[in-house]
């Protein structure tokens, strides 16, 4: 009896090892596993950011071309009205110099 009570405590001892060994493998494979769901996670986050970033350049883009046609909108106004009004101001000029010499 007492060989079959020590052979029952080295099962227990050996099974506890065994248990021992493989809670520390469970862990190992949980921390994997977390480790890989945060790895993802910012995976993820940097695919979104890259693609926002993406899109911003060509908003900007699209912005930068808005600005060039008005600039050119703008310049094309100017050259328009400037002529003329130059003439106008020459004429005005021209006839308070004329009165001023009478």
């Amino acid at each position: 009896m007492t060989a079959r009570l020590h052979e029952c405590d080295q099962t227990i001892q050996t099974l506890t090892a065994t248990l021992e060994g493989l809670r520390g493998s469970k862990a190992e494979i949980e921390r994997e596993i977390n480790t890989g769901g945060a790895t993802l996670s910012n995976l993820r986050d940097n695919i979104m950011v890259r693609k926002f970033l993406g899109e911003v350049a060509a908003i900007q883009a699209e912005i930068d071309t808005f600005d060039m046609v008005e600039a050119g909108r703008a310049r094309a106004d100017y050259e328009e009205k400037y002529g003329p009004m130059k003439q106008h101001e020459q004429g005005l000029n021209d006839s308070v110099s004329c009165r001023a010499m009478m």
